[in-house]
Order: structure tokens, then sequence, then C-alpha cells
């Protein structure tokens, strides 16, 4: 899987799909000004993102809404998702957490990626909420998806009879999604009293919170969250990610904040029986989830890895009618499938 500096340049390379799009200007990028702190532009990111039409829902899956409590007696949203019309029986799990840098995105997004997920796989899928900086601060966030984890495997029965972890719980998220999920993975290996999670899906998350806590045979490979062009690239941009990092206002030493905290690095070596990871080549967060994987597979966990070369972050979500969002969907169901498939009934 270790890929040399030479590959890792060319993967930085703007995919001339996106890039064409971009250039049209039908893709508009905000101009970020922090000179008076990230409170007006994260005001305007989120009206943006207010406006983005989530696509309406199908007949073929059935949609609810639960509540979970947190720690300190907040109630928060489990947004489930499950075939309508289903031949009744046990159903694996699959929960997801969405993005936003801890600071934007709601458990709702996630439904179109849900549905897909619930038609290909015949699971159940849970998204679950969990607070937003600067409102709520760091590490209100982590701590929610802690909770809401805890919740529902703990409660699992209860919340659809026909959830079945024992023939599958999948726990995954996309960008700030995907650093809770780790986090999450971490801890959930030695709690015994919850179910074992199966699979692990990482949609372009970041793990790495300084070159430091990086081992040596991996700092090499350390490039992209200085490679200009992963700085300028649309979707999450140096100004962007400045913009998040100042809104969530974390302790980055805290073990709550990226998973490269927790040590040492061997804690991570029996992460989950397989670990699935997609990364953007044009991402800053790009070489943080290259290198955690070659930790993993150096651990001797199951990896599996998708790059999408010329890709910005989270392309799939605005990019969609291009091939390389058509490739993400494939392998999404591909890889999900591979997730599931440690054998039905089997106990881990």
């Amino acid at each position: 899987m270790a890929r040399g500096k030479e590959e890792l340049d060319a993967l930085a390379v703007l995919d001339p799909e996106i890039e064409a799009i971009v250039n049209s200007g039908r893709f508009p990028l905000p101009q970020i000004d922090l000179s008076n702190g990230y409170e007006a532009p994260l005001a305007m990111f989120r009206e943006l993102e207010a406006r983005w039409p989530t696509p309406p829902s199908i007949p073929e899956v059935s949609e609810s809404n639960l509540k979970y409590k947190t720690r300190d007696g907040a109630e928060l949203n489990l947004f489930l998702f499950h075939a309508a019309n289903a031949k009744a029986g046990p159903k694996p799990l699959v929960i997801f957490f969405h993005g936003g840098g801890g600071v934007m995105g709601n458990a709702y997004s996630v439904a179109p990626l849900a549905r897909d997920l619930v038609r290909d796989h015949d699971c159940i899928v849970i998204s679950p909420h969990y607070r937003l900086a600067p409102e709520s601060p760091f590490p209100t966030g982590p701590n929610d998806a802690w909770d809401a984890f805890e919740y529902i495997g703990t409660n699992a029965a209860s919340i659809h009879p026909e959830i079945d972890l024992y023939r599958g719980l999948i726990v995954g998220g996309a960008s700030q999604g995907a650093v809770l999920t780790s986090l999450i993975a971490l801890r959930a290996k030695d709690t015994p009293s919850l179910p074992k999670i199966t699979g692990l899906y990482f949609a372009a998350g970041g793990f790495i919170a300084s070159p430091e806590s990086i081992p040596a045979k991996y700092r090499d490979l350390y490039l992209s969250r200085t490679d200009e062009r992963c700085l300028r690239a649309p979707m999450l941009n140096k100004e962007t990610k400045a913009m998040f990092d100042a809104a969530y206002n974390p302790d980055t030493a805290s073990p709550l904040y990226r998973a490269f905290n927790n040590v040492p690095l061997d804690l991570h070596k029996d992460l989950a029986p397989k670990v699935y990871f997609q990364v953007c080549g044009a991402d800053i967060l790009r070489d943080d989830a290259l290198i955690y994987a070659q930790l993993l597979e150096d651990l001797g966990v199951n990896v599996k890895v998708d790059v999408y070369e010329g890709a910005p972050h989270v392309f799939w979500s605005v990019f969609v009618s291009t091939k390389l969002a058509g490739r993400w969907k494939q392998d999404t169901r591909g890889a999900v499938a591979w997730l599931l498939g440690h054998g039905a009934g089997e106990k881990l």
C-alpha cells in the first residue's frame, strides 16, 4: 500500500472534469476574510449549506426520527433508515456520522447515502446528531458522538427489532464524521459491555494533530498539509480550514481531538476486523488518511483503501455528476459489502 513521493505528488493534480466545473463559474467559491474573526465567514457558509437541497425521501426506504440523551441531559436526534418492504429478519447496522469540521453539517444530510446503503445491503442505517462548536465548545461533539454510539449499542433491539449487531456493526463517517468514528473505535474496543464494531468506514478524515505524532518511518510522506495545490483546492482550502479550526477551537493535544493523540500507537492494533478508507487526492487531509491506513496495515489490521486522484475534499457531495463521483458511488457499494462480508450470524 505504501506510496512514494512521486505518486503522492501526482495525486494532487486537480481532476480535469472537476477543474472545468470550477472554472466555469457554476460552482462559485465564497471568499473568506478572517481578519475580523471567523464569525461572519462561518455564518455565510452555514447559510449556503442551509440552501443546499437534500434529495426527497424514496418509497423503498422508511425514515424516522428518534432521540437519545447525552451525558449532560440534552436530547438529540437519531435519524433511522430501513427498508420499507423488505423481507423481515435480522439485519446489520451502519452508524454514520456527518461531516462539517465540527462546526457545520447536520445528521439528516446523510440521508442520500443512507438510502443507498439500505437498498444495496438490506441493512439499517442510523445517523446521529451531535452538537457543533462554537455554540457547544469542544469536546462536546466527540462526547455526543460517543454517547450516541453507547446508546445505540445498548438499546439496538428497542431502536428497531430487526437490528442484529452480530450480523454486522459498521461505524463510519465523512470528514469530521470520520474523525469521530476513529475516536469511538479506539474507546469501543476497550469497552467490553458494548457490542464489537465489525467494520470501520473512514471517508476523507483527518487523524493527525501534528507531524511530531507521526512515526519517523511515515513522516516524509506527510505532504498534503503543505502542498500548495491541496491548500488552494476547492471545498477545503487553507482559508476554510483555518475558519473551521478557529470556530472548533479544540485542545489539539487532547485524545478527543485526533486519533494519533492516543498513544502509544500500538493501541490502534485491534481497531476493528476490517477498516475502509476513502482518500481524496487533492485534499489537505489526504496524507492523514494514507498514513493512518499504512499504520493500521502494519499493525495487522485488514485495510482497504480507495484513492480518488485529483479529487478535492468530499468531492462527491458537490461534483455529483462527474465520473469520479460515479466511481465513488460504486466503490462505496463494494466496500460496504466487503465490510459486511464477515459471515452472516458470525459472532466476532
